[in-house]
């Protein structure tokens, strides 16, 4: 898809409803779309609008993530669920809502963006598909990095799916560890969705979307 340069702006495929309600900063959100016929879910659990980098619950948000998540699940298409400044951790309890609506939609795969500060991670994305389904995530990230290595904006990145050698391995993730489904916990940098002198993500972040649809529509 050819994205639009303009960092003030967001891919026309993320409607004016949703951009109003990720960018939502006073109080907490969940937010969710259904897609009846995928069996994919994208999930966010950790949204927060740029600048506003602790949840409600007081942990840290994955600025942006949401935005990058709703244009993912739009271009696939799935089913779509973000939590904006949560109060609580949704995605570590089976009796969250979060982790209902995907039970609910008995997905074949789980993709879930996130966002790290750049201080632990190994490598500047990183995905697990946890402890018992490593090699899914593995392949997955194998394939991602050979796509990114021929693109002049995401080359630069480093990318591992290794779970002995990623920091972010999502181990205690319910929505991780479910042996329902696949699932692909992604970590992304800063520099992937964030900009100076705008609230959303560059267009590297949604690029990099752009190859996840593609690899993920491949296998279909």
């Amino acid at each position: 898809m050819t994205l639009n340069t303009d960092k003030n702006s967001l891919p026309e495929v993320i409607d004016n409803s949703w951009r109003e309600f990720l960018g939502f900063h006073d109080g907490s959100l969940l937010l969710s779309k259904r897609n009846a016929a995928s069996k994919i879910v994208v999930g966010v659990p950790h949204h927060g609008p740029r600048s506003y980098s602790r949840m409600l619950c007081d942990r840290s948000a994955d600025e942006n993530a949401g935005y990058i998540g709703c244009y993912l699940a739009e271009i696939l298409p799935a089913s779509l669920i973000v939590a904006n400044r949560y109060f609580f951790d949704p995605n570590k309890s089976e009796s969250s809502d979060y982790f209902k609506f995907i039970k609910a939609g008995l997905p074949n795969l789980l993709i879930e963006i996130h966002g790290h500060g750049a201080r632990n991670a190994v490598y500047d994305i990183e995905i697990s598909s946890g402890p018992e389904d490593e090699d899914y995530a593995k392949a997955f990230s194998q394939s991602l990095s050979h796509k990114m290595k021929k693109s002049p904006d995401l080359k630069k990145f480093s990318i591992s799916g290794n779970y002995n050698k990623i920091y972010f391995t999502a181990q205690y993730s319910c929505t991780v560890t479910d042996s329902r489904w696949h699932t692909l916990h992604i970590e992304l940098p800063p520099a992937l969705r964030k900009q100076p002198d705008s609230p959303y993500p560059p267009a590297a972040g949604f690029h990099l979307m752009d190859m996840i649809a593609e690899l993920i529509n491949s296998q279909e």
